[in-house]
């Protein structure tokens, strides 16, 4: 095997983007959240989508293995779960604060 040193690092920086990119998902979607574009239901609703998405994106990053792809998309995944969970939350608060 012969180790191309540029290469390595090209594909360090690549996943370190990619991965900087979509971990900045929650952010996004808590904004989307409070400005009414989508709702918390319909993050619900197209779960089973979503994790086809996030399992694509895993597989666009460099290591493509089966593990490296699920020790990808798991992470992903719990962060989605988190948004949900939080944005739910904050929901309900809301109306609590509203109705005294």
């Amino acid at each position: 095997n012969i180790w191309d040193v540029g290469m390595f690092l090209t594909q360090i920086v690549l996943t370190s983007a990619l991965l900087g990119v979509l971990f900045q998902f929650p952010i996004i979607t808590t904004y989307a959240i409070k400005m009414r574009l989508i709702s918390v239901d319909l993050l619900k609703k197209k779960r089973r989508l979503a994790v086809f998405i996030i399992f694509i994106f895993a597989t666009l990053l460099p290591p493509t293995d089966g593990l490296s792809l699920v020790l990808m998309a798991l992470p992903l995944i719990i962060l989605y779960e988190f948004t949900i969970f939080v944005n739910s939350r904050m929901k309900k608060v809301k109306v609590v604060e509203i109705t005294k």
